[in-house]
């Protein structure tokens, strides 16, 4: 008869275990401390971009038509090039791959600069960063080592989808004889849904799930810092930051839920929430605080369903004190005479545009845009008026925007391009909350909820101000 050989298993040398242990504390201490020199060289960057920052009352109402036109505050591109070596240092050192290193610098330099880090670009060239990122990001995922076309997954065929409608909607265009830089421009908006298909590639487990949520509330932090600094040697505009509105929303709003079921230091947790509701203040925009309060509503009848730990009234305690954190912010603002007057301002405008939006010359514009929008849409429902039209209407004499994501894709790309773009949003909420219901209590599912949270104030943002524009 025939014996089986068994397997047999070697007790591995306390030794051993112990090296490995060693090695691993070494590392997890060397990605603290590059970590911490990322961190303290953005708010460096940050700061000394917001205390020499010259007044800029027409801020948010330069003119749109030529991209090449608008010229990015400097700090942008020192922020970024400073950033980007020791992102990649930190993501070697916590074993990422060089395609994650490179998003998660992406997320911290959009969500802290915006517009500014967007139009950094090649002089001369229409080839804005966003685009070299994403063309480096589909190589190193999809093209090298080896090529690999993603159609296995649902959601891929809706971007599929999406990007060939826009490949139509561009050559619709420039055989109607518009302008190409025009067109090209607004095909980013179903391009850069590509990013959504290199993320499923890309941020494959929870780790770097994390990492990710943590570098947008960085970048979100440091937009805070550069407004603190301008507010403090510029006292006297209307709004400090303007283009990363719906960045500092969804960092609030995925922050509150977060810091509810950790063990993260309060001091911690009260000085970053700080940090961001300052922020808040000096975006002196409405649709910051109509978004924080849908989604403070939304947290209150859905938190337990993430983690069953949550109580109401610990969530109410919660939120009594990040009102009693921003309101300790306003009255250290007041303390000067410079601050008083803007707190004032800022609070009429706030109220009166609220409860009197008819008298109100901001929200009178946005009526106007959105029913231009619709007029546009009306005269072509099925495919839209195509890419590569100024958005001019009454008078405007600059491409100002209909200021409603929703309503340019509809305006732009029709009901036929609507459809996938709703459709990618409605199947991330439906899976979302899908494995929230299925593993509540869990850290995975609780981070999961936040980037849920997260994603809803943006889209909530996106029905009122600008956010794919």
């Amino acid at each position: 008869m025939s014996e089986v050989a068994l397997p047999i298993s070697y007790a591995v040398p306390e030794r051993f275990r112990l090296c490995d242990s060693q090695i691993r504390t070494d590392r997890s201490a060397k990605a603290r401390r590059s970590l911490a020199l990322l961190l303290i060289t953005g708010a460096v960057v940050a700061l000394v971009d917001g205390i020499t920052r010259a007044p800029n009352a027409d801020w948010e109402s330069m003119p749109f038509q030529n991209p090449l036109q608008y010229v990015p505050y400097k700090a942008a591109f020192v922020f970024a090039a400073l950033l980007l070596p020791l992102t990649l240092r930190y993501a070697r050192q916590v074993g990422s791959r060089m395609s994650e290193a490179l998003l998660l610098w992406f997320v911290m330099c959009t969500t802290a600069y915006a517009k500014d880090f967007a139009y950094i670009h090649i002089p001369g060239v229409p080839l804005f960063v966003t685009d070299i990122v994403l063309a480096t990001l589909v190589f190193f995922t999809f093209l090298f080592p080896r090529l690999r076309i993603p159609l296995d997954f649902w959601p891929n065929r809706v971007v599929w989808l999406l990007l060939t409608l826009g490949a139509v909607e561009v050559c619709r265009s420039l055989v109607s004889g518009r302008e190409p830089l025009m067109v090209f421009r607004d095909f980013a908006v179903p391009l850069y849904a590509v990013f959504l298909l290199i993320g499923l590639y890309v941020v494959t487990d929870w780790p770097s799930i994390r990492r990710l949520y943590r570098f947008f509330i960085y970048g979100a932090a440091m937009s805070s810092v550069t407004a603190v600094g301008w507010f403090a040697v510029v006292p006297a505009q209307r709004r400090y930051i303007f283009h990363a509105v719906p960045h500092l929303i969804a960092a609030v709003v995925g922050l509150l839920p977060w810091a509810l079921s950790t063990k993260t230091s309060p001091r911690i947790t009260y000085s970053v929430i700080g940090l961001l509701t300052a922020g808040i203040v000096f975006t002196n925009s409405r649709t910051a605080y109509v978004s924080i309060a849908l989604c403070v509503v939304v947290l209150f009848f859905t938190a337990r369903v993430a983690d069953r730990r949550i109580r109401l009234s610990q969530l109410t305690r919660w939120l009594a004190g990040v009102s009693v954190l921003s309101a300790a912010l306003l009255l250290v603002l007041m303390v000067s005479d410079n601050g008083a007057k803007f707190v004032k301002e800022a609070g009429t405008e706030l109220i009166s545009g609220t409860l009197n939006y008819q008298n109100d010359a901001n929200a009178d514009f946005r009526f106007q845009a959105w029913t231009e929008a619709w007029n546009r849409f009306y005269r072509n429902p099925l495919l839209g008026e195509g890419f590569g039209v100024p958005f001019l209407f009454g008078a405007e004499d600059y491409d100002s925007r209909p200021h409603n994501t929703y309503l340019t894709v509809l305006y732009k790309m029709g009901l036929l391009g609507l459809f996938p773009f709703l459709l990618l949003l409605g199947h991330f909420y439906k899976y979302g909350w899908r494995i929230v219901r299925t593993s509540s209590g869990g850290q995975e599912s609780l981070l999961l909820y936040c980037c849920m949270l997260a994603f809803l104030s943006m889209c909530f943002s996106g029905a009122l101000n600008l956010t794919l524009e």
